[in-house]
């Protein structure tokens, strides 16, 4: 009888048992924890890139009405104008370099019916590329403008009109995220400054 007592009190196997168990709760623990860490930093990574991409295409919506307005002044921009390492001109309207700014400007003009959403123009900002689709909305006088008095008259659009454009533009950033964006940009003629 004491042989079998002293086998059930034996414990010389619980310790390797016990040891065991806790080292597989902690692997659990470890394994759950190294993916959720994994899944947090790629939703980290595609903010910041949805972030860029975002900021690239809100920029190609602050350049593009310099350019129109470059444009509109001076005809072709890039050949008298800094603008020309930044800029390519995508509706190319035939030529050869596909850089042709008369095509531009008779689209900005209203001359050339709205092309459907090709872009017109694409911008590299840090090797990320911005493209943007200016479409011609609407032409009207201002009130109380030069038009409306005589010519020469003083007061707010003393030039007599302003234009309205729909602008479209996407951003992206690396491994190919994109961001959409659409502003509307009303361009007052006679009236320096301004965007």
């Amino acid at each position: 009888m004491k042989f079998f007592l002293s086998r059930i009190n034996n414990q010389d196997g619980s310790m390797i048992l016990v040891a065991m168990m806790l080292l597989l709760i902690l692997t659990i623990i470890g394994i759950t924890s190294t993916s959720t860490t994994v899944v947090e930093n790629r939703i980290a990574v595609n903010d910041q890139l949805h972030k860029i991409a975002f900021s690239n295409a809100d920029s190609g919506l602050y350049a593009t009405p310099k350019l129109i307005r470059a444009v509109l002044r001076e005809g072709d921009p890039l050949s008298s104008s800094e603008l020309n390492d930044q800029i390519t001109y995508l509706s190319d309207g035939g030529s050869a370099d596909g850089k042709d700014g008369n095509y531009f400007y008779k689209h900005l003009m209203g001359y050339d019916t709205y092309d459907g959403g090709e872009n017109d123009i694409k911008y590299e900002l840090s090797g990320n590329p911005v493209k943007v689709d200016v479409e011609r909305i609407s032409a009207e006088h201002v009130a109380g403008g030069g038009v409306e008095f005589a010519s020469g008259a003083e007061g707010i659009g003393a030039g007599g009109g302003l234009v309205n454009y729909g602008l479209f533009s996407v951003g992206g950033s690396p491994r190919e995220s994109k961001a959409k964006v659409y502003a509307r940009y009303r361009y007052v003629l006679g009236i320096t400054g301004g965007l």
